[in-house]
């Protein structure tokens, strides 16, 4: 026999709700802020799997990371005595393959079985154009990096990967003379905005063909910032179908035929969508991101 489920109306909906933090911004703003110089704090931090396997690793090279903020290095971290376990965060292992890439000293990679699979050559490869060395074909996890003294030179990437370019300036940020990096479209530029805020100087450039060029000399120092995390608006979804039909909206605005009639056409596909579609849409991009290191 079916069970049956009666639900009521509750209170009407009235407040404000802050929706968890970007990933891609919390894992850069641990890592950025640990390479710098000061304490930065860090309001709305994403409280996921992920982002805590970036802090762990970042406990195992020595950085303090406690309510007042992370504590900056300056850029010299300690040699951890056990592999750097990434999880399934395929943005933490790409990210501290450049962290890393300059320190003089020996570290393994290693995260869980999917991210064993993952690609890692797009990083590794134009590491080594910049003189890192690693074990291996080191194409995929685990894998053992010998950090060490970075020449900057001019790179191209095959892919617009976030996690890449991001990867490589924070290698060429340790390294020595002019970094030129290139990716065939621009992707997402959170680490070039907040390196911007940190002091950092680099130019960048968008060519007539949609490619983009970031040059920047190194080695620089960066100074510690509070960030903010936005929310994600991913997150939001549950709350905006709330609020949309939240009975103090009726309160304050009795339906009328014109609002009836524009809640059909309109609200009736908007919210279909949201629902329905922009759930799976979202998970198509994380796992293409997961995949080709997009975030």
């Amino acid at each position: 026999m079916m069970d049956v489920v009666s639900l009521s109306g509750g209170r009407p909906l009235n407040g404000a709700v802050r929706v968890p933090g970007d990933k891609s911004i919390s894992h850069r703003a641990l890592i950025f802020n640990s390479l710098s110089s000061g304490t930065g704090r860090i309001r709305g931090l994403l409280q996921s799997e992920d982002v805590e396997a970036t802090a762990q690793c970042l406990a195992q090279l020595g950085v303090m990371i406690g309510p007042e903020g992370v504590c900056g290095t300056n850029g010299v971290f300690i040699a951890p005595t056990a592999p750097l376990y990434c999880g399934n965060s395929g943005t933490s292992a790409r990210l501290f393959m450049g962290l890393l890439a300059g320190q003089a000293f020996q570290v393994t990679f290693d995260g869980d079985a999917s991210l064993q699979r993952r690609p890692m050559g797009r990083v590794s490869d134009p590491l080594r154009a910049l003189g890192a060395r690693f074990h291996g074909q080191a194409r995929q996890l685990p894998l053992v990096l010998e950090g060490g003294r970075l020449v900057n030179t001019t790179l191209r990437s095959e892919v617009a990967s976030a996690q890449v370019k991001t990867a490589i300036l924070l290698a060429g940020l340790q390294g020595e003379g002019r970094l030129v990096f290139t990716e065939p479209r621009l992707s997402r530029d959170h680490s070039e905005r907040m390196l911007e805020a940190m002091d950092v100087k680099l130019e960048r450039v968008i060519h007539e063909d949609g490619s983009h060029t970031i040059i920047l000399e190194g080695p620089q120092c960066l100074r510690a910032v509070d960030v903010d995390v936005p929310g994600d608006i991913s997150s939001a979804a549950f709350f905006m179908v709330a609020g949309y039909f939240a009975v103090m909206m009726l309160e304050k605005r009795p339906p009328v035929p014109w609002l009836r009639g524009r809640l059909t056409r309109l609200g009736v596909p908007f919210l279909t969508g949201l629902v329905l579609l922009a759930p799976l849409q979202i998970a198509l991009i994380d796992l293409n991101g997961a995949m080709t290191g997009t975030t």
